[in-house]
């Protein structure tokens, strides 16, 4: 019977040949890797994870953690807790990590997730989906083997990363992370700064949240463009509209005044008849 490592090693050779075959394959888009075989996991052999990248709009610079004690950089994340959405855990685990209290950023995200019958036009607001999706190959340990007995190989890590935000003033807390995240150092970098510290994967995510945020800037801007031509235009009809009332207003007292002079000049002849 082939040992644990030998199975291992075997399904990390299948899997590395089936990557070089799809290498050949196109990818699904610039920003994406080729597709996937179809396939399935059972709970125990994947994990469900959430990440953010968090923006400071005022400043355009991102948040990238620094581990100082092995000297690496990443974008916050970890792994969804039993009972957890994946919302509550990328906030959870980008304040964990970061020490900034931070929330969702709506922003112009295409996505392939459905309307409600009810906001048929939501696909035209900003939103707070999910931007990208990462997949990593973990390999099993004991301790992953205690809390799962049937697992003997390993599992899939599927992260849903989001895009954030932190406040202008905003000041990282320290303490806020676990024990073994007491190294973790929060920076403000600017994206051509984070793009070089960040791993592979990582850069990916965030090359695809920059150009996400920077769409949402252009259509913001496009539209407050338009809220002030639509103020000038209100503001010409309006002006248009009074000078045709006070056009008429100007008509009818003349109008009036004409009458009362041919009344009072009929009245002052009737006095000099009589």
């Amino acid at each position: 019977m082939n040992s644990v490592s030998s199975v291992w090693k075997k399904r990390q050779t299948t899997r590395q040949s089936q990557q070089a075959e799809r290498k050949l394959d196109p990818r699904l888009s610039q920003w994406s890797s080729p597709a996937v075989p179809n396939g399935g996991w059972c709970s125990s052999n994947f994990l469900l994870g959430a990440g953010m990248v968090l923006i400071q709009r005022s400043t355009l610079k991102i948040v990238v953690i620094h581990e100082s004690s092995r000297e690496y950089w990443f974008l916050p994340r970890g792994r969804k807790d039993l009972g957890e959405t994946l919302e509550a855990a990328a906030l959870r685990e980008a304040y964990e990590e970061s020490g900034y209290h931070v929330e969702f950023m709506p922003v112009y995200n295409p996505s392939r997730a459905p309307a409600p019958p009810t906001k048929e036009k939501m696909y035209e607001e900003p939103n707070t989906e999910p931007i990208y999706v990462t997949m990593t190959a973990w390999k099993e340990n004991g301790l992953r083997r205690m809390q799962a007995p049937d697992v003997n190989l390993g599992y899939e890590y599927l992260t849903s990363w989001y895009i954030g935000q932190i406040e202008d003033d905003a000041i990282p807390e320290k303490g806020t992370g676990m024990a073994d995240e007491e190294n973790y150092v929060s920076h403000l970098l600017t994206y051509e700064e984070a793009m070089k510290r960040l791993w592979d994967s990582e850069r990916d995510v965030v090359s695809y949240a920059w150009a996400v945020f920077l769409r949402t800037l252009e259509i913001e801007k496009a539209l407050a463009e338009e809220v002030k031509r639509e103020e000038r235009n209100q503001g010409a009809t309006k002006y248009q509209v009074g000078c045709i009332l006070f056009s008429s207003w100007k008509t009818q007292i003349r109008m009036s005044s004409e009458r009362t002079t041919v009344t009072i000049t009929g009245s002052m002849k009737l006095i000099q008849r009589l």
